[in-house]
């Protein structure tokens, strides 16, 4: 299954940050394979936070056999079979979450042709070959971007409190998910905020399901790092009274919701300490 994470404003809602914690969380508490990846072709942080910086800085750029763009000229050369994903993939935690990385290219028109051209066998090849897919897209309604999320089983939608940003989303992007299976998240949660879960909900007459994530600074300083999934290993089971509780426990929920809202068995857990 599909899942997009868009917003409808690029850097204010932590889409990559939700993108990266939701996929981690379910990689490492339930037994299903997950793919990551995005389509940005502007700086994005989704690698950075999951590959140590070594890697990034070397073995990356030698890796022309991997990713999506080399994914994109195969696609464009030959009918791919979908177990032949994983091999354009890099293993995060094995049998359970893989990403796929993003472009490496410096021509927008040239990424955005290739990609556009092989999206849809793209899409189709990786929901066959893993569980979930999560995609972080760009904000906004580009072609891309609308073909993928028309595409997704669920959309994440990701907002924050933020009068403007609540604005934009429901004056002018609501009407392109009416019919979409959805949740909104509200991305760096403050409870004390005026603009309180209950209060958005009132003021914007929302009725699907809206959940907050709450703000780590120790998830952020280790997502700077490339060790989002070291920290999930260390925080996940972590006590009440850890610094990191509300925040662990918004993102655990948060995959159970979208479990639910596709219709999966969410009882499928791996066991603790995994």
């Amino acid at each position: 299954m599909q899942i997009a994470f868009w917003s409808p404003v690029h850097g204010q809602t932590a889409t990559t940050s939700n993108t990266v914690a939701l996929s981690v969380m379910t990689a490492l508490d339930y037994r299903y394979k997950t793919m990551v990846t995005h389509t940005h072709f502007d700086k994005n942080n989704l690698e950075a936070s999951l590959l140590d910086k070594s890697f990034l800085k070397g073995d990356l750029f030698d890796l022309t056999d991997t990713g999506i763009d080399a994914l994109s000229r195969f696609c464009k050369l030959n009918k791919i079979d979908p177990e032949m994903v994983n091999n354009y993939a890099t293993t995060l935690v094995k049998n359970r979450l893989d990403l796929l990385i993003g472009t490496l290219s410096t021509h927008r028109e040239l990424y955005m042709q290739n990609i556009t051209d092989v999206i849809d066998q793209i899409i189709t090849s990786v929901k066959e070959c893993y569980e979930f897919a999560m995609i972080d897209v760009s904000s906004g309604m580009g072609g891309l971007t609308k073909r993928i999320i028309d595409k997704s089983d669920l959309v994440v939608i990701n907002l924050c409190q933020s009068y403007h940003v609540l604005d934009e989303y429901f004056e002018n992007y609501e009407k392109d998910f009416k019919e979409k299976n959805r949740i909104y998240l509200v991305s760096r949660y403050d409870e004390n905020s005026r603009l309180n879960i209950k209060a958005i909900k009132k003021v914007y007459g929302v009725k699907a399901i809206i959940l907050p994530i709450y703000y780590s600074i120790e998830f952020s300083d280790a997502m700077s790092i490339g060790k989002s999934i070291e920290f999930f290993l260390k925080e996940r089971n972590c006590s009440e009274q850890d610094i990191n509780y509300k925040f662990i426990q918004s993102i655990r929920g948060t995959v159970e919701k979208m479990l639910i809202a596709l219709g999966v068995d969410y009882s499928y857990k791996c066991e603790i300490g995994m």
